[in-house]
């Protein structure tokens, strides 16, 4: 996924679906690292393209499962990468 719509990605769960998208992570997430010194989280969570265009509110040109990487600090989640 081309580095501008994983920041809008980013934008979007951080704002307007920060809440549901944190429920669908402790849900159906996979926990990667807990890293104490920084208090860091790490997840990963599979999901379809239809869930993706919901959050970005357009469409992605290819309809496949995609993985979303996640680093959560302070209740801020940072996108590390979308394949």
């Amino acid at each position: 996924m081309p580095q501008n719509l994983i920041s809008r990605l980013e934008k979007r769960i951080n704002s307007i679906h920060k809440e549901s998208f944190w429920t669908t992570l402790q849900v159906e997430g996979d926990f990667i690292n807990f890293n104490e010194s920084s208090r860091e989280h790490t997840y990963a969570l599979r999901t379809n393209k239809e869930y993706l265009e919901d959050i970005l509110n357009s469409t992605l040109s290819l309809a496949r499962i995609y993985t979303i990487v996640v680093k959560i600090k302070d209740g801020f989640l940072e996108v590390l990468k979308v394949d």
